[in-house]
């Protein structure tokens, strides 16, 4: 360990992950720009058809009853009509080098409804809020309420 120092400090060592094996693609990751919004059309066919994309996916090819989440499992892995939070993945793609997911993820067109955002936990489950999550429970009920009060 001695002999590395100098190359460590110096950021010359190199390390098992600094280098892909042959063949391995490069994943993106394209993120909501938006805190809260509706997905009206999410366009991939340009990313899909570009030199050297391999695979570009959304929500549609994945499995519907696929989540996960600490408490909940009602995270999909891509947003799935509606993005909660600012960062959401909505679309990946994998290519054969980093130039070519860049520019698959510029080529990726995606509109949104912009929707309002409730900040306040006791506001979104009172009467007349907003679902947690489609699907999960809805806003103003006992079990959204109970699981206000654990949280």
């Amino acid at each position: 360990m001695g002999l590395q120092i100098a190359e460590k400090l110096t950021g010359r060592f190199r390390y098992l992950t600094d280098d892909a094996p042959d063949g391995t693609l490069v994943g993106l990751v394209l993120r909501s720009p938006h805190p809260h919004a509706r997905i009206l059309r999410l366009d991939t066919e340009k990313a899909a058809a570009m030199l050297g994309v391999h695979a570009v996916e959304t929500s549609a090819d994945m499995p519907a009853d696929f989540r996960y989440g600490l408490r909940l499992k009602d995270q999909p892995p891509l947003a799935d009509g509606i993005v909660q939070f600012r960062g959401e993945p909505v679309a990946a793609v994998a290519a054969e080098t980093m130039a070519e997911a860049k520019a698959a993820l510029a080529a990726i067109s995606v509109e949104y409804e912009i929707l309002e955002t409730v900040s306040d936990p006791h506001v979104a489950l009172g009467e007349g809020g907003c679902f947690m999550r489609a699907g999960t429970f809805v806003a103003g009920s006992t079990t959204a309420r109970a699981m206000l009060r654990r949280l």
